[in-house]
């Protein structure tokens, strides 16, 4: 299991790189791959943000119950901003796959 700063590393690569896409930093052609492709990749950022999420939420459950010195503290603030940034970030890569399958029945 990923602990301290391995999870929060993991953690902070698998956040930025749906923003990468979403802002178009890194362009997709879309006219390139196919809808199944795109989807795909979807459904594999949501899995993997998904999974830190519960890395995370365990890790501050940890974190919570050790007292500590200023650094553990320090670590469960940096914990704490990953959670909410992944927790946006998977609502967000999710709202797009909902849209995405409600593009498909109509």
């Amino acid at each position: 299991m990923l602990r301290g700063k391995t999870l929060y590393i993991v953690s902070l690569i698998v956040i930025l790189v749906p923003w990468l896409f979403l802002l178009e930093i890194i362009p997709v052609p879309y006219n390139r791959i196919s809808t199944a492709m795109e989807v795909t990749i979807e459904a594999v950022m949501f899995a993997a943000l998904l999974a830190v999420v519960i890395f995370l939420r365990k890790e501050l459950k940890r974190l919570k119950k050790a007292d500590g010195d200023e650094n553990r503290k320090a670590y469960r603030n940096v914990g704490r901003l990953l959670f909410v940034l992944a927790c946006i970030t998977l609502f967000i890569v999710g709202l797009i796959l909902v849209l995405i399958a409600i593009s498909f029945t109509l």
